[in-house]
């Protein structure tokens, strides 16, 4: 939460991507994450440009599609 408040992105690009591949990590606390980078784009819109948190933004992503995918060897009956 220190990273956030002061807004910098490397805490925030580091300990974000450490969350998102914490096996415990839920899907409410990934919806949070990306609400709390939206608002801090929001108030900071030049930080859109930075890689770091395209980067996140990425794992985020794709952290919600891999928990929303149907599972393709499942038997359907």
């Amino acid at each position: 939460m220190k990273a956030v408040s002061k807004i910098h992105i490397e805490g925030i690009s580091k300990f974000g991507s450490e969350l998102i591949w914490n096996e415990h990590f839920s899907m409410i606390k990934l919806k949070e994450m990306s609400e709390l980078i939206n608002t801090i784009e929001k108030l900071n819109p030049e930080i859109q440009k930075s890689d770091k948190l395209k980067k996140l933004k990425s794992l985020i992503y794709n952290k919600y599609l891999h928990w929303n995918m149907e599972d393709p060897f499942a038997r359907r009956n």
